[in-house]
């Protein structure tokens, strides 16, 4: 059993980097994908949003004000409609909260992103 799953990893040990002039600035506190995007949240404030596929940079989903000076995006949990950020601060400079990002719209309005 051990034995297929390392055949099939290697299957599929395709390496693709988040990077670029866009990285996270701090440790990635959290992780979500699907078949098409990763989302990551991290130390520096923000929640990102990449291609899986090539690894691109789409667009920063979340940007704290006091990010890089504190604030913190800790957790992260997304769904094809829905993005929901836990936040704070190791000193204070961002209120505890739960920030909820709603992405599904009514058929008439264009989507630009999803989770």
């Amino acid at each position: 059993m051990v034995w297929l799953l390392v055949t099939e990893l290697k299957q599929y040990s395709e390496h693709v980097d988040l990077a670029g002039t866009n990285k996270h600035q701090s440790a990635v506190t959290c992780l979500q994908f699907n078949r098409r995007f990763v989302v990551t949240s991290s130390d520096d404030g923000t929640v990102k949003i990449w291609d899986l596929r090539t690894g691109d940079f789409l667009r920063n989903l979340v940007a704290l004000d006091s990010g890089g000076s504190g604030g913190v995006v800790w957790r992260i949990r997304c769904s094809n409609t829905k993005l929901v950020c836990a936040v704070g601060s190791r000193n204070g400079t961002e209120e505890t909260k739960l920030l909820v990002l709603d992405f599904d719209v009514d058929d008439d309005q264009l989507v630009t992103s999803q989770c």
